[in-house]
């Protein structure tokens, strides 16, 4: 019988869903699983994503239902669920398998310091969170994924996250030239799309200096309300969050590939002085800059 019961939307994050699927862990930062019929979400579950989720359909078929929208799943689809996603009314076949990597936000972030133009990646990813890949780059991402899993596995290593971040880079970049490809000739669907797209290129000229919601939404000549409504549509994060993770991703980049001073960062930065720099980065990272070069 159908079940059109409304269930509660839970909170999921990357320690619940080790414990309840195992796999290799660092910390409550990364998870590495293999997700079956078995281990999966139940068709009445729904629960919102604490953490970025990147998964290779290997056999058998799934669907579920992905914020408002159902999605199906075949051998060689790549599917990536954004943090703050809800996912629910998962069903597969007995077969179905997926090799999943799961990422807090700050460990993403501290990954991809320096990667260029997210934004295009993030507007083509958020529409189309499923792509069916070519034989070779479905090989190549579950090759991967055995060499991070490995990486992570190996506890007595002392650089194994340093390797790991390493292997997830490059899986990253191989990603991004697979969605860059496929999106070279799309235009935003939605005015929603078309906001968040400009907001993204302002922050990207501007956030080094502009960290008030109110300057981008002057510049795009609509109301603080009604940007932070299109961004969270689009994103489910808000322009103070997208703000935030860009100034700490480039103060993290200065931090570790620079020889800049703390203070050299919080000036290219244009905080007032070196002492609130460093409260808002240890209140973003939970490591103070001097902590976090030191542990780079």
């Amino acid at each position: 019988m159908e079940n059109n019961k409304r269930t509660a939307i839970r909170e999921s994050d990357i320690r619940l869903v080790g414990g309840r699927t195992g796999g290799d862990a660092i910390d409550d930062e990364l998870l590495l699983m293999r997700l079956g019929a078995g281990n999966g979400v139940g068709e009445d579950d729904a629960f919102r994503l604490g953490y970025i989720l990147i998964g290779l359909c290997r056999q058998g078929r799934a669907s579920l239902r992905l914020d408002t929208e159902e999605k199906r799943l075949y051998p060689g689809d790549l599917f990536l669920g954004g943090w703050g996603s809800v996912v629910g009314a998962l069903r597969t076949s007995g077969d179905f398998e997926a090799q999943c990597i799961l990422l807090s936000q700050r460990f993403f972030n501290d990954i991809v310091v320096g990667l260029a133009d997210l934004s295009q990646l993030y507007i083509y990813t958020a529409d189309h969170p499923v792509v069916a890949l070519t034989e070779r780059e479905a090989w190549l991402f579950s090759t991967y994924w055995d060499i991070i899993r490995e990486r992570t596995a190996d506890t007595e290593n002392p650089y194994r996250t340093q390797l790991v971040r390493t292997q997830l880079l490059a899986l990253i970049y191989e990603i991004a030239g697979i969605r860059r490809r496929a999106a070279v000739a799309r235009q935003p669907a939605s005015r929603s799309e078309f906001i968040f797209r400009d907001f993204l290129r302002l922050l990207e000229q501007h956030f080094r200096r502009e960290r008030a919601v109110d300057f981008y939404a002057a510049e795009l000549c609509i109301s603080p309300k009604h940007l932070a409504h299109a961004v969270r549509r689009v994103s489910h994060q808000t322009p103070s969050r997208w703000i935030d993770n860009y100034v700490v991703r480039e103060a993290r980049r200065l931090l570790r590939d620079t020889t800049m001073s703390v203070k050299e960062v919080a000036l290219a930065l244009h905080f007032p002085n070196q002492s609130f720099f460093g409260t808002y980065f240890k209140s973003h990272t939970g490591q103070s800059p001097s902590a976090y070069r030191r542990e780079g």
